[in-house]
């Protein structure tokens, strides 16, 4: 049995060496890594290189995007295509934008390999894109909270890669909850 780590054991590394062991003692291995070991042996979250160019409009309202991605997959593949494809997905994150162009590379470095982690790419992709938000929002002089929601995702929008969303958009909902939760009114004046 391996355990759960959101796709970090998804790359063959000790398996088989552990397989091997259990069929030649005839009974159950296990290994434990200290948390140092699992740093030094297994796969790390995919390193992104991330330019992005928004346009917007004096009002507040996100027209377009271009966006770069360099993805460091370390000395192996492993899953770092998938992992870039996916991560471009979300390039705008929850907020329409009509005009999209994105590129991305995935790269072998002299780097410790990456594999799957939580988030598969969005992670990486969220950071870029709600720190243009705040950027944004603070060039135009308006409130980054009420720059998120007058350009977030409602039902009937549409993905950059056309995907109509029909259902189960909650995303202005968790902006406002958020923002109560962390007293942001209160924090602001």
């Amino acid at each position: 049995v391996i355990g759960g780590a959101f796709g970090k054991k998804e790359d063959i590394s000790v398996h088989i060496h552990l397989a091997l062991a259990a069929m030649e003692n005839k009974r159950p291995v296990k290994l434990t890594y200290s948390r140092g070991e699992s740093m030094i042996a297994q796969s790390k979250r995919h390193p992104f290189i991330i330019r992005m160019k928004t346009g917007v409009t004096k009002k507040g309202y996100l027209t377009a995007c271009q966006v770069e991605v360099i993805g460091d997959t370390g000395a192996y593949a492993s899953s770092g295509l998938a992992v870039v494809h996916k991560g471009m997905y979300h390039c705008t994150g929850p907020y329409n934008v009509d005009n999209v162009k994105g590129v991305a590379y995935t790269v072998y470095t002299n780097n410790t390999y990456a594999g799957a982690m939580r988030g598969f790419g969005a992670t990486q992709m969220a950071f870029a894109y709600e720190s243009q938000m705040d950027i944004l929002a603070h060039k135009l002089g308006i409130d980054p909270i009420q720059f998120r929601l007058q350009n977030a995702y409602d039902i009937g929008s549409s993905t950059p890669n056309s995907q109509i969303l029909t259902h189960s958009v909650g995303v202005k909902e968790t902006i406002r909850e958020a923002a109560d939760m962390a007293g942001w009114k209160e924090g602001r004046q």
